[in-house]
């Protein structure tokens, strides 16, 4: 059971879907949750990046593209999520 949601840490990975997982994140935020969202700029009506969001590329297949994948998987990380909820 997880208990008070005020409490809850929610890591809602969304690669593709990013206009929809920003409405899903920001009503779990007015629920109390805690929430990070990593997403990319593929979607067409991607803007700035939220106090929420992390804005990455979803393929790190170039070298040039390392450096910033680590720092967002060591980010999400110490953000220690209680539940993770994957786009796809």
């Amino acid at each position: 059971m997880i208990g008070d949601p005020r409490s809850l840490r929610v890591l809602y990975l969304s690669p593709w879907m990013r206009p929809l997982a920003r409405i899903y994140a920001e009503s779990l935020v007015a629920a109390g949750a805690e929430v990070m969202l990593v997403t990319s700029d593929r979607h067409p009506e991607s803007d700035a990046a939220r106090p929420y969001e992390l804005v990455i590329d979803p393929r790190p297949k170039r070298p040039r593209t390392w450096p910033e994948f680590a720092k967002a998987a060591a980010r999400v990380r110490r953000f220690a999520p209680n539940v993770v909820v994957a786009e796809i």
